[in-house]
């Protein structure tokens, strides 16, 4: 949820299913219009060893952390060879790999940006659509294999792409 003393008070609550597709209804309880942005978290259900979660395996996390590094050394190229305005640019284009790489290392898939829009003071707004997790671009079906079906290894939740941002902004050290 987003509160801040302008009273904008933005709080979501989403539903997905396995191949992706998802209703997230955003609700604004405050005085101000605004909008939230949010990405949706998979992660292995109650960190249980016996489910299969794809991204669990020692290999893919070693790959992930491996590929954590390599986007660590773009980012200090970039930061060395461009300014401002150019610096800004180049991170954009590499923003959602540093995403995906961070919570692939952590063992965790993570989906594409969803935004509620501009959702007014008092109002409801529903956003739906399909994402995918990770750099291959997987349903929850198949990075959640399981015979009872994917919520049995999975659950899902969201975080905001605010907090997001402070949390690679500082692994990277963005903003140096």
């Amino acid at each position: 949820m987003v509160s801040d003393s302008s009273k904008l008070e933005i709080s979501s609550k989403c539903t997905l299913n396995g191949v992706g597709d998802y209703k997230c209804t955003f609700s604004n309880k405050g005085k101000k219009e605004g909008s939230l942005c949010e990405h949706m978290i998979l992660s292995r259900k109650n960190n249980d060893p016996t489910k299969s979660f794809i991204l669990d395996s020692e290999k893919l996390i070693a790959n992930q952390a491996e590929l954590v590094k390599i986007m660590q050394h773009e980012v200090d190229v970039i930061k060395k060879d461009f300014k401002n305005d150019d610096r800004d640019s180049k991170f954009k284009e590499i923003y959602h790999q540093l995403i995906v790489y961070t919570y692939g290392e952590k063992g965790l898939g993570i989906s594409e940006e969803i935004c509620s829009g501009l959702v007014k003071a008092g109002d409801i707004r529903e956003v739906a659509g399909t994402v995918s997790f990770g750099m291959a671009s997987w349903p929850p079906i198949k990075l959640c294999v399981s015979n009872d079906g994917w919520t049995d290894v999975c659950s899902f939740s969201t975080v905001s792409a605010g907090e997001m941002k402070k949390e690679i902004d500082t692994k990277f050290k963005l903003n140096d």
